[in-house]
């Protein structure tokens, strides 16, 4: 049996079930409402997909369907770990309203699985969090397995 690891311990993973689980970070600590988060997750659809390339242009065919009011501001090629990375920065209107910016670096894992970092924050207070969001990216240090 697969062995799922988390922050406080791990347990055995019985067979057909798979981690499906989504990092959740958020700031200040403690606060109801975060001003800032960063999320993790991971979309083993991605095994699909021929390249990190094609399987970002369809994450952004999606949001554009899918996020009212989505505008991409960037998109590159970065190395991160050793291996190539797609980081993307767009803006959306959220359901409340409000427009929110989020920065995202795609990779792919050896499995074909995509590992996506989001840093998300209100569009008008974005630039006082992406250095941090960068900084989270930059620190990521896969497991050798990975």
């Amino acid at each position: 049996m697969p062995e799922f690891t988390f922050n406080e311990g791990s347990l055995e993973l019985p067979g057909g079930w798979e981690d499906r689980s989504v990092i959740a970070l958020s700031f200040p600590t403690g606060s109801p409402k975060p001003e800032a988060s960063f999320a993790i997750t991971r979309d083993r659809s991605a095994t699909g997909d021929p390249s990190l390339a094609s399987y970002v242009d369809r994450q952004l065919v999606d949001m554009a369907k899918s996020c009212p009011k989505f505008e991409l501001v960037r998109r590159e090629r970065i190395a991160l770990e050793g291996s190539n990375a797609e980081t993307m920065e767009f803006s959306w209107r959220s359901p409340d309203g409000t427009f929110v910016r989020q920065t995202q670096t795609i990779l792919l894992l050896k499995s074909g699985t995509a590992l996506a970092l989001t840093g998300t924050a209100p569009a008008g207070r974005f630039q006082e969090y992406s250095g941090v969001f960068e900084d989270l990216v930059r620190t990521l240090r896969l497991h050798k397995e990975q």
